[in-house]
C-alpha cells in the first residue's frame, strides 16, 4: 500500500532515539521540534503552474512539533506522520 499525500502536505517518516537501557523512544516523546525523512509530497499545482519547494523525498528535515494539522498514519506496521508543507521549519543538509 502507498500512501500520496494531498496539495500543500508532505509524508515524513520519524526519526527513532534510543536510550540508554535500549529502549527505542519516539522522538514525539520529546518536546524539541522533530526530524524526519521525506518519504511524499502532495505539491501544489494550482493556477495551471506547479510551484516548486526546495524539500525532495529523502530529504531529512526538522518539523514543528506543536502543530495542530499534523496526522499520524500506520501502515504495514510503520507509523507515518502528513504534515502541512508549511509547517517545516529547515532542511539538514549533511556536511563533509
Amino acid at each position: 500500500m502507498k500512501l500520496k499525500p494531498l496539495v500543500n502536505h508532505v509524508l515524513l517518516e520519524m526519526e527513532y532515539t534510543t536510550a540508554i537501557n535500549g529502549i527505542v523512544v519516539p522522538q514525539t516523546a520529546y518536546p524539541n521540534p522533530y526530524i524526519g525523512k521525506v518519504i511524499e509530497l502532495g505539491l501544489d499545482e494550482g493556477d495551471n503552474e506547479k510551484i516548486e519547494y526546495p524539500i525532495k523525498v529523502g530529504d531529512r528535515v526538522v518539523v514543528d512539533n506543536t502543530s495542530m494539522h499534523k496526522i499520524s498514519v500506520t501502515i504495514s506496521d510503520e507509523r507515518y506522520i502528513i504534515y502541512p508543507i508549511k509547517d517545516i521549519l529547515s532542511i539538514i543538509e549533511e556536511t563533509e
